[in-house]
């Protein structure tokens, strides 16, 4: 079940795009060789080690391929792989002209004292984006980003049957929670590289942007 989610993830275009970068010095990527070993193995679905194991921070199983780190709490393998892609592409914006600053919460525009409030405080801003959007009340774009695992246990039966399932269903889940706040666009990457589909439009534009520069 996992190589089948690992495939059907890979088989969604750019996924394996970081293997062109790794190539290729003018991005400005260096990789070292032990990273360069782990995400091959990672990406090839081969054993990083000789045998099973149980994981030395956490103490829970840990398998030869690698799967554990990717959801070990302890390890703040998430935590790194998040603020890591959320700093990334916050130069990404830049490069593509944009005024950004993270971990700004979204704020509402006080025109209606009796309208329904928000709690800003539960509002996720990674990214905002000044003047994102050319016209409407809320200009600024605030962007939430989530990078998934595909194996974990209660996601595999549903990521090795459909492609990119599962970066789909959270942005999914970003919209239905801030359905009522407007301008706040989730940004989900499954650990394999794929992108959801509003991360793959936001992309697309920023990649235009940065070439009209």
């Amino acid at each position: 079940a996992k190589d089948k989610a690992r495939i059907l993830s890979l088989q969604t275009a750019g996924a394996s795009g970081w293997l062109s970068i790794a190539a290729n010095d003018h991005f400005g990527v260096r990789f070292k060789n032990l990273e360069i070993y782990v995400a091959l193995c990672l990406h090839l679905g081969a054993p990083l080690k000789p045998e099973d194991g149980v994981c030395a921070r956490c103490t829970r199983a840990c398998d030869r391929y690698g799967h554990h780190p990717l959801h070990c709490q302890k390890k703040n393998m998430v935590t790194w792989r998040h603020d890591t892609l959320r700093d990334v592409l916050n130069k990404e914006f830049r490069a593509a002209g944009y005024s950004t600053t993270i971990e700004q919460r979204w704020r509402d525009v006080d025109l209606d004292p009796d309208a329904p409030r928000v709690d800003e405080n539960q509002v996720p801003g990674d990214i905002k984006c000044a003047d994102f959007f050319d016209q409407g009340l809320h200009k600024d774009a605030y962007f939430d980003v989530v990078v998934c695992n595909i194996y974990a246990k209660t996601y595999l039966p549903d990521t090795s049957k459909k492609r990119l399932w599962l970066a789909g269903t959270w942005e999914k889940r970003k919209h239905n929670k801030y359905n009522n706040v407007p301008n706040v666009i989730p940004l989900a990457m499954e650990v394999t590289g794929a992108v959801g589909p509003e991360f793959r439009r936001l992309l697309a534009h920023l990649a235009d942007r940065q070439a009209t520069r």
